[in-house]
């Protein structure tokens, strides 16, 4: 097409002869008109003219393209820097709602220990047994802080020595759970599940017994056991209606449901 075009304007070039007024010979240009097309003599060809135009022309469309490339990449990246910041915030706020949650269950346990203290024989309690006692709870709070600080492995650690050390503590049921949940937060699921298995099966009167039952639900669903997970999460939702962990097992009922599992 673009041969016909500088055909078509050189045929036509040479078919005119246009003179406007007097032009003495020095002013006059020369104008050579053949069929290599029409120079100016001295000057470029008409062909040269044309060609020196189509690839200015063409420069300009590839800075044009490169500029659009560029402004594209650079809103890839202000996208990708967005989404960057999305995800900070949202494991922040996991975390912020983790610390929140252990901060209500060390709560919880305390008034619990002091119903339980202001209901028993009162000042017939041997001292040896205060002590006992004392020395327990210190050890469950030491345990319990390392993992509300999120120092899971040293958690881990702690929790399995209480566990060894008062099998029988009025705070083993909580420290076999936060055991599971350390190894859950550090995506261990396999060793998460045995830990959640055991709260419910050591210790069936637990309040631990709902967050336990889903967790054990969560973690067979990231290991893949889509039956088990389910029959987990359904027990959660029939046992403990209208409630958090009801809630949260439906919308993973839900998803197991949507993934075809």
């Amino acid at each position: 097409m673009r041969k016909l075009l500088r055909n078509n304007f050189f045929a036509g070039l040479s078919g005119v002869f246009v003179c406007v007024g007097p032009v003495s010979a020095a002013q006059a240009p020369v104008v050579d008109i053949t069929s290599g097309g029409a120079r100016v003599r001295g000057g470029p060809s008409m062909e040269e003219r044309v060609t020196k135009l189509e690839s200015v022309l063409e420069n300009r469309t590839l800075e044009e393209f490169a500029a659009r490339i560029d402004a594209m990449q650079q809103d890839l990246q202000r996208l990708q820097g967005d989404a960057e910041t999305v995800n900070h915030n949202i494991e922040d706020l996991k975390r912020k709602q983790r610390e929140l949650y252990l901060d209500l269950d060390h709560r919880l346990r305390t008034l619990e220990t002091a119903q339980h203290s202001s209901n028993g024989s009162g000042g017939d309690i041997v001292p040896n047994a205060i002590t006992a006692s004392l020395d327990e709870r210190a050890n469950y709070d030491a345990a319990f802080g390392t993992m509300r600080d999120g120092k899971y492995e040293q958690a881990i650690i702690e929790l399995q020595s209480f566990l060894k050390k008062y099998p029988n503590s009025e705070h083993a049921a909580n420290a076999q759970y936060w055991l599971g949940e350390a190894f859950y937060l550090q995506h261990r699921y396999d060793t998460a599940l045995i830990a959640f298995e055991q709260v419910v099966t050591r210790y069936p009167a637990s309040p631990k017994i709902s967050d336990a039952l889903l967790k054990l639900g969560l973690a067979q669903y990231e290991l893949g056991v889509w039956d088990k997970s389910a029959q987990a999460l359904k027990e959660v939702v029939t046992k403990f209606p209208n409630t958090s962990q009801a809630q949260l097992a439906t919308q993973r009922l839900e998803q197991i449901r949507l993934e075809g599992h």
